[in-house]
């Protein structure tokens, strides 16, 4: 029991380092992007989706 309550601070520790830093998502080890631009990356294919499938029916 004495062992866990030491890993807590730890743990805290850890997770405020790593919220601290930027997010970037990376594809293939080549293209780096922020998550606001995959953020609306998403938004503007959802759009399109939404578009096609109003245009062309649910068939």
């Amino acid at each position: 029991m004495v062992q866990r309550v030491n890993r807590v601070p730890s743990i805290r520790a850890t997770c405020i380092y790593r919220s601290q830093r930027p997010v970037i998502l990376t594809a293939w080890k080549i293209w780096s992007i922020q998550m606001s631009t995959f953020c609306q990356i998403l938004q503007a294919s959802w759009s399109f989706f939404t578009l096609l499938k109003t245009v062309h029916g649910d068939t």
